[in-house]
């Protein structure tokens, strides 16, 4: 996930085809982290809540796939059991997961 949030933050200074390829990339590692993470973690985990954030990030902000970016935030809320569960939460999956749920309200609002 990293390389891909590093070259998700590269495309913010680069343009034309430099930028298409960096788009590129950064797509492609993202999909693989959002592989690894639903195959190997739960899908509460804050690594995969994490992953899932970042990659809606991506799609709304670099791709402008902002029904994208709502479905995934959604996705990942539900397999969470954000919306269900009452048991006490890990803070750093209490904050991922409101990051979330705020995005998926904001990007909600913009379409």
């Amino acid at each position: 996930m990293m390389r891909a949030d590093f070259r998700q933050y590269t495309v913010e200074f680069l343009h034309g085809k430099e930028r298409d390829e960096a788009v590129a990339k950064a797509a492609e590692d993202y999909e693989a982290a959002r592989g690894i993470a639903t195959a190997m973690l739960a899908a509460d985990h804050y690594l995969t809540l994490g992953v899932m954030l970042n990659l809606a990030v991506f799609k709304h902000d670099c791709l402008g796939s902002t029904c994208e970016a709502i479905k995934i935030a959604k996705e990942a809320l539900i397999e969470s059991d954000f919306y269900t569960s009452e048991s006490p939460r890990d803070p750093d999956v209490t904050a991922i997961s409101s990051m979330l749920y705020h995005n998926h309200l904001l990007w909600s609002s913009l379409i």
